[in-house]
């Protein structure tokens, strides 16, 4: 992933970053039950938003073969893998896992079903 000036997130950044996420979770976590509920559910209306915008890129570039190699180094960034792992658009070594445990139901997007 890069930043506005086009360069590469490094791990400590992309640490940062996921350090702020923490503290905000916790944050939410102290207000009462109505606001949590209302920032969980924020939550989840941005994160269908911004799934929705990743499910369209990510069709166009596998429809093209310049445009998958393009993803397929996309997803060799931390940033990037992390992103699509948490809309559900690709499965990381711990996801798997757990689906083979039964402990994760992950229900698979169309634009990684084979075939679509």
């Amino acid at each position: 992933m890069t930043q506005a000036d086009g360069a590469a997130l490094d791990g400590d950044e992309l640490e940062r970053l996921a350090e702020r996420v923490d503290a905000e979770v916790e944050a939410v976590d102290e207000l009462d039950a109505a606001g949590r509920e209302r920032a969980i559910a924020l939550k989840r209306a941005v994160e269908a938003f911004h799934r929705a915008g990743l499910v369209a890129i990510v069709r166009r570039l596998k429809a093209d073969p310049r445009g998958l190699e393009l993803l397929l180094e996309l997803l060799a960034e931390p940033a990037v893998r992390v992103l699509f792992a948490m809309h559900g658009i690709v499965r990381t070594a711990a996801s798997a896992a757990a689906e083979e445990r039964h402990d994760l139901v992950q229900i698979r997007l169309p634009v990684v079903a084979e075939g679509r």
